[in-house]
């Protein structure tokens, strides 16, 4: 159906996370337009899934003589407040090393092959989900992971020894999973030098 503009943010990225409607706009010259800073500000991103916030910058917009719909869209774009980023890339990074290179290991010991294989698959999705944020964009949901680093044509040799160890025995995956490691490592590059992650 037909939605005004912040009630359709406002259900994607729900009530509670999104300003309302009266909050989001300064007079320029007659017109009224989008208040970036303070809608930056009013936004409660730690609480909305990265999922929701992919489906708000994603698609076409085809008409917006306003121009409210597109700087709504122009602030979300910009991606994580960046301590709220960093914070998910040290998080990532720590479900990674928790569950690929540590927990695997521990349940393989046990001779637990099913746990050990869903833990396999958690660090998977979360180096799919550095990459997202390493790039300051917002992963998508699960299913759309892999789809859409391989469309962006991003991180191509990561996201191939990715799919390498899922397609391993998991008693096989120890390994490629430290070559992953090390090169999850190396995307510290692109990163400021006083975060202290990666």
């Amino acid at each position: 159906g037909v939605h005004a503009i912040t009630d359709f943010y406002r259900r994607i990225l729900g009530e509670e996370n999104f300003p309302e409607d009266k909050c989001l706009y300064i007079e320029e010259m007659g017109h009224k337009c989008i208040d970036s800073e303070s809608l930056r500000k009013r936004i409660r991103w730690q609480n909305i899934e990265d999922y929701a916030l992919a489906a708000a910058v994603n698609g076409e917009i085809f008409a917006d003589s306003e121009g409210i719909m597109t700087g709504i869209r122009e602030v979300l774009e910009k991606a994580y407040p960046d301590r709220l980023r960093y914070l998910k890339i040290a998080q990532a990074t720590a479900k990674f090393c928790q569950n690929g290179q540590y927990n695997v290991e521990r349940m393989l010991k046990r001779v637990d092959k099913i746990t050990s294989r869903l833990l396999l698959g958690k660090a998977v999705e979360d180096a799919l989900k550095l990459l997202y944020y390493v790039d300051g964009a917002y992963p998508p949901h699960d299913k759309w992971l892999l789809w859409g680093l391989k469309k962006a044509g991003k991180y191509a040799e990561i996201v191939s020894m990715l799919e390498q160890v899922v397609s391993e025995p998991v008693e096989n995956t120890k390994e490629v999973i430290e070559q992953i490691a090390e090169m999850l490592a190396q995307l510290r590059k692109y990163l400021p030098e006083d975060i202290g992650i990666l």
